[in-house]
């Protein structure tokens, strides 16, 4: 079994993609969709744990090893900010959504929520949206209750399924955090963190280990990204609504104010 990808053209306004997205819906009845926003088209579909890390002028590729001790040591240091003790898979949702580097990468069943992050990255370089959905039959789900229970950091990722056999697979969380809330969030995990998803596409998949069956992408234009923040502003579309916390309601004050009234900055 193999999944395929496809290419759907470029949109450069808010309307030609919800109208692109209409048209992905016909094709496919009655699928599941998920969406990412990528602000750099040359960025691939790899979880952060699989990133080359970039701190104060150094940098480095963290290893399995690592993402074991990095859970582990949230686990530790988060209990203040939850006054009790956060199972391993507990745990895993809550650090991605807070930013620690994990195996998950990060969908949302929001359209114009991916459309959003694919724009407010980086003006500065052409965007992707992608999208995804399932087969119709096949592939066992991840229970994510079975998954919380998992007694340590090293079963819980074994639980994912043996990293001897290739996998791609959606985990559905239980919404421990008003991201997940707002976003509407899920999450792919594969054998290989390090690998990008596009790198299976020619890999012959168990059916149960497979659970996506088509990947499709859509380009935007570096310069029609300022219109298309506009236009999802007057959507109600602003950091505040994605990240529903105090940071993002203060950050989207300001930045709604100079995205309506400031000078376009030509540098």
């Amino acid at each position: 079994m193999k999944f395929t990808i496809e290419a759907l053209g470029v949109v450069k306004t808010t309307a030609c993609f919800v109208c692109a997205i209409s048209t992905l819906h016909k094709r496919k009845p009655n699928r599941k969709f998920w969406y990412r926003g990528l602000s750099n088209c040359d960025y691939e579909l790899i979880p952060t744990i699989g990133r080359e890390q970039k701190y104060a002028g150094k940098q480095m590729l963290l290893k399995h090893s690592d993402e074991i001790q990095l859970l582990h040591r949230f686990r530790r240091r988060v209990y203040p900010h939850l006054g009790r003790v956060v199972t391993p898979g507990e745990a895993l949702f809550l650090a991605r959504h807070h930013g620690l580097p994990t195996r998950l990468l990060d969908w949302t069943a929001n359209a114009l929520c991916a459309l959003y992050f694919a724009c407010v990255g980086n003006l500065k370089k052409p965007a992707k949206v992608w999208a995804m959905h399932r087969p119709r039959v096949g592939g066992n789900d991840i229970d994510p209750f079975e998954f919380a229970l998992q007694r340590d950091e090293k079963s819980v990722l074994e639980f994912l399924g043996p990293p001897t056999l290739d996998y791609l697979k959606i985990i559905y969380p239980f919404y421990n955090s008003p991201r997940l809330v707002a976003q509407d969030g899920a999450f792919t995990v594969h054998s290989d963190p390090w690998k990008p998803i596009e790198a299976y596409v020619s890999t012959e998949f168990d059916c149960t280990n497979l659970h996506l069956e088509a990947l499709y992408f859509w380009c935007i234009p570096a310069a029609d990204k300022v219109g298309i923040i506009e236009e999802l502003s007057g959507l109600g579309i602003t950091e505040r609504t994605v990240y529903p916390d105090l940071d993002a309601l203060a950050k989207s004050l300001w930045e709604t104010e100079v995205l309506w009234n400031g000078v376009r900055d030509l540098g």
